[in-house]
């Protein structure tokens, strides 16, 4: 999976995944304007329980930070913002996570044939990234998706 994280020169923040690796994905984005995107970095990046992600407003951007999955799985999430997966060295488990600005953090995993899957986040941040990336996040979408 290809991620490209990109602020326009108008202000706009734009988070694009680009799933051309794989096949599984058309190209996606998330766009939010600077007001949706202008919390203070957290001075304390501790990590943090996906479960705990369901607040309903952020006091400050994760970015950086780690995320704990129910299973203890840590994934530090990226310094920059943006969004990420990392597969688990047992392959169980893909585990995602987008940065959506003052909208929080929307962290979700999937099995590897999505029979499990489960994201958190807080009720708008899951909504935008449902809106951009499709009902079926984080788990891949279209007729290759397990090839």
């Amino acid at each position: 999976m290809g991620i490209r994280v990109t602020r326009a020169a108008a202000g706009m923040t734009a988070v694009a995944l680009a799933f051309g690796l794989t096949g599984c994905f058309p190209s996606a984005s998330l766009t939010l304007t600077p007001a949706e995107d202008n919390e203070p970095a957290c001075t304390d990046l501790s990590t943090v329980l996906v479960e705990n992600l369901h607040t309903d407003r952020t006091e400050c951007d994760l970015a950086g930070a780690s995320v704990t999955y129910p299973d203890g799985t840590v994934v530090e999430m990226d310094q920059y913002g943006g969004s990420g997966s990392y597969w688990s060295s047992l392959g169980e488990y893909e585990y995602a996570w987008v940065n959506v600005g003052n909208y929080g953090v929307v962290a979700g995993w999937h099995d590897d044939t999505c029979a499990r899957s489960e994201i958190w986040g807080t009720a708008e941040g899951k909504k935008r990234v449902l809106d951009a990336f499709g009902e079926t996040w984080p788990c891949p979408s279209g007729p290759d998706r397990y090839r």
